[in-house]
């Protein structure tokens, strides 16, 4: 496994220990994911830590922003 899937399977792994306690983005998160569309699967994740008052770790940030910029930019 290469660095760039081993940043996105972590990524899918926090994202949805930090979804978890919401279903509804935890759904849409999925449906995202498994059609490859992970600008969509990322701002789901942005969108519901900034309204559902989710925290992030810093651990969490950083692999946040490196999958940002491996696969969303």
């Amino acid at each position: 496994m290469n660095d760039n899937e081993q940043v996105k399977n972590e990524y899918h792994k926090e994202a949805i220990k930090l979804l978890s306690a919401f279903p509804d983005a935890l759904k849409a998160f999925e449906k995202e994911w498994l059609s490859e569309n992970f600008r969509q699967a990322f701002l789901i994740v942005h969108k519901a830590t900034r309204q559902l008052d989710a925290k992030r770790s810093p651990e969490q940030e950083k692999l946040f922003e490196r999958f940002y910029w491996l696969f969303v930019n």
